[in-house]
């Protein structure tokens, strides 16, 4: 039969392999096999394309080039399919059966395989091997790692973003080496361990434009956008879109959709840390679109644009969208096996979507869950935003002297992560302080009313936007336990108007309800009412206790 099927040009190569197979002609199996897992590719059938392959491996002994070549091969297919875990364990496979130099490459992309689904532990391991080879190491703590930014920053802004074209082949082999390790360790720290991650990415930028391989140096221009407006204010921002548009013109000079689109979600990211949560969104949005519809191989692009999207709907308030979003990203990440999804949606929507439903405590259990099985090896962003989940939940039910000890035994670890030097961290984090302490003043001790004053007065020294938006929140608050409620209900009016400027349609509307019961009467009774309709549409079971959470504060006097 395989016999006939191949005579005949038109068998499926599939079918043929297994014909041969049977017929116990193993070799011609293999070589059927490996036409149909080829063909799979072209259409991007990469789970078909992966099994195929393992079908080849299994089929008979190979040649030790021809093992090396099956086992890349099907590392590349799993990488692919998204199957990052997977996908490293067929690239270790093939670097145990290459030369030093292709051994090099394959085990950096294991590490980067492993890093990009949350396997940070056996990552680092990984990575830690390939830097020292090219002589790199990861920086001993965030602090050290903040000098080297320092110093790279300023020999980027000497030498400037310009860079001579040099084909791959002009580049000497170590110097693509050291790039490729670099754009590893960048990439695959970015979403995790930011500041580490951030001087890969200087480190990667330098060698990048130095080299002057096109290819590379498009995206390591596309991977800085971001880095640009890490310490907030508008003439950063202006730089970043100067670059973000630069970035983009030249991803379509060059063909290079894939540039195109990380650099398009990085602008999109760059919105989103200056607080301007709606432009994130769309520019996120139509990034995602390119690197779907025109790449393969992007699925850790495809999610990290994702969680920005979600990370944006929580900010803009639209929880109904965000929650109609999460079973789909839930069911894919748990599909692939993916630690870095999972978790992001376990401290960050799954709790909030708890506290939607009025169950505080499951919010809290499922954000010490997920973080429980995370890498203990620093301080992430995955453990900053399991931290604030759980402060959120002690927020809700009315704790926030339980909160700020949370805050508090925290200090140390959040100080050495050097997270906070993120203007859109420092904002988030003294905004939940700030709430905890009037929570906490709720409760009779008002010596905690300074802590909240004194975080407002921060958030106003940002200048930002919606960081003096939160500011007006938050002396609202004070005003209302001061015994000043015509004070409190002017600042909330201020606040919401403000608020909604800046896109922050839940911390709005909060406003809204608490002005409303301060104000009283038919006036006070139509804000609650509409503020009410709002959280509803929003899938918020209990109104009252969410404005409270998100906008808190004596009733009236």
């Amino acid at each position: 039969l395989g016999e006939a099927w191949e005579a005949s040009g038109r068998g499926d190569p599939e079918v043929v392999a297994t014909h041969y197979e049977a017929a116990g002609q193993t070799d011609r199996a293999a070589h059927f096999a490996s036409l149909a897992a080829v063909r799979a590719e072209d259409v991007l059938a990469f789970d078909r394309a992966a099994r195929l392959y393992r079908w080849v491996i299994d089929l008979g002994v190979h040649a030790p080039d021809e093992q090396r070549r099956l086992w890349t091969k099907l590392g590349d297919a799993l990488a692919n399919a998204g199957r990052g875990d997977q996908a490293a364990l067929a690239f270790l496979a093939a670097a145990a059966r290459s030369p030093a130099d292709e051994a090099a490459d394959l085990e950096r992309r294991a590490a980067e395989q492993l890093l990009r689904i949350g396997k940070i532990d056996e990552g680092l391991a990984v990575l830690r091997t390939v830097l020292g080879r090219v002589g790199l190491k990861i920086a001993a703590t965030p602090a050290s790692a903040l000098l080297s930014i320092a110093a790279h920053r300023a020999l980027i802004g000497l030498r400037g973003l310009t860079f001579r074209e040099r084909p791959a082949d002009d580049v000497p082999p170590a110097i693509l080496r050291r790039l490729d390790a670099c754009w590893t360790a960048a990439v695959g720290l970015s979403m995790v361990d930011t500041i580490r991650g951030t001087e890969f990415q200087q480190r990667n930028l330098l060698l990048a434009l130095r080299a002057g391989e096109p290819r590379r140096a498009a995206l390591a221009l596309a991977m800085q956008i971001p880095n640009t407006s890490f310490g907030g204010g508008a003439r950063r921002l202006a730089r970043t879109e100067r670059l973000g548009q630069t970035v983009m013109a030249l991803a379509e000079r060059m063909d290079h959709p894939r540039a195109l689109g990380f650099a398009t979600v990085n602008v999109g990211i760059a919105y989103r840390l200056h607080g301007r949560y709606r432009e994130s969104f769309e520019q996120i949005e139509r990034g995602a679109a390119i690197l779907r519809d025109r790449c393969t191989g992007v699925s850790w692009e495809l999610e990290s644009a994702q969680i920005m999207l979600m990370e944006n709907l929580l900010w803009l308030g639209r929880w109904d969208e965000m929650f109609q979003r999460l079973p789909a990203f839930l069911q894919e990440a748990d599909a692939r096996g993916d630690v870095y999804g999972a978790t992001y949606a376990g401290v960050r929507i799954l709790p909030m979507q708890w506290l939607a439903r009025d169950r505080p405590d499951e919010g809290r259990d499922e954000a010490r869950g997920a973080i429980g099985r995370w890498s203990a090896q620093g301080f992430h962003l995955q453990h900053y935003n399991a931290l604030f989940a759980q402060v959120d939940a002690d927020l809700y039910a009315g704790d926030g002297a339980a909160g700020l000890d949370r805050l508090a035994r925290s200090a140390r670890d959040l100080r050495r992560s050097m997270l906070m030097r993120l203007q859109a961290v420092r904002i988030e984090f003294l905004f939940l302080r700030a709430r905890a302490a009037i929570i906490a003043a709720l409760k009779g001790e008002t010596r905690f009313l300074r802590g909240a004053t004194a975080d407002a007065e921060r958030l106003e020294r940002t200048r930002a936007p919606w960081a003096q938006a939160l500011a007006c929140l938050v002396r609202a608050g004070a005003a209302s336990i001061g015994g000043d409620p015509r004070n409190a209900a002017a600042r909330l009016a201020d606040a919401e108007t403000r608020l909604a400027a800046s896109d922050l349609s839940h911390l709005a509307t909060a406003s809204r309800r608490r002005r409303g019961e301060i104000v009283g009467g038919s006036e006070g009774y139509a804000l609650v009412e509409d503020a009410d309709r709002w959280f509803s549409d929003q899938q918020v079971t209990n109104p009252d206790r969410m404005a409270r959470l998100l906008a808190p504060g004596a009733r009236s006097r």
